[in-house]
């Protein structure tokens, strides 16, 4: 099955998807990220906003126009019919073939063994820890979004909670498997200290 090239970076489709909601200016967009948490859950940094709206006005997916805003003249952002057209592929592209996660984390299991047991076990309980507080923070967030009847906004802080507590049920059956599996350091560490004892009684 062949997979669906990415048109945009993900900076692009959130404004676009902002903009879809109503015509805005740069300000009146970072409030709304703000607002809404979305740091949490895509990577979007202050200047990156204004530098999105310049690269898809330049693509011809936004057109703007100078109107009188609370008695302020701004530049207001709205999507063209392109705009529109590409924002609805990208959506549909994100949802149905989102791209693989890469974990550093999973780096750091492949090499388990550079630990020894008791420090492989105490970072994995450190990690389980900072998860359990993830789960807090996005219960909190996702309650408050449910109580102003955001579902959607709900939904983006009930997803990542779900994989924080489903990650713990893994962490927890990896940590006591950590504690009989045999480690080849400890082997190892076993067979110098024969060695050492053989030379010393020859």
């Amino acid at each position: 099955m062949n997979r669906i090239e990415p048109i945009l970076p993900d900076t692009d489709i959130a404004v676009l998807g902002m903009l879809k909601e109503k015509p805005s200016y740069g300000y009146e967009i970072e409030q709304r990220v703000e607002s809404r948490g979305m740091r949490n859950w895509t990577a979007i940094e202050q200047s990156s906003i204004y530098n999105s709206l310049h690269r898809l006005k330049r693509n011809g997916l936004l057109q703007d126009a100078k109107e009188e805003v609370d008695g302020r003249l701004r530049k207001v952002y709205r999507l063209t019919k392109k705009g529109i057209s590409t924002l609805k592929a990208e959506v549909f592209r994100l949802l149905s073939e989102p791209p693989h996660p890469i974990s550093s984390f999973d780096l750091g299991i492949g090499n388990i063994y550079a630990l020894p047991r008791e420090r492989a076990i105490e970072a994995l309980v450190k990690y389980r820890a900072s998860q359990e507080q993830g789960i807090a923070f996005l219960a909190e967030h996702a309650k408050r979004m449910r109580k102003f009847g955001v579902i959607i906004a709900a939904w983006l802080f009930e997803r990542p909670m779900q994989e924080l507590k489903t990650r713990i049920v893994w962490l927890d059956k990896t940590i006591e498997e950590l504690k009989t599996l045999p480690f080849p350091q400890e082997s190892g560490e076993s067979s110098k200290e024969e060695k050492h004892g053989k030379k010393t009684t020859a």
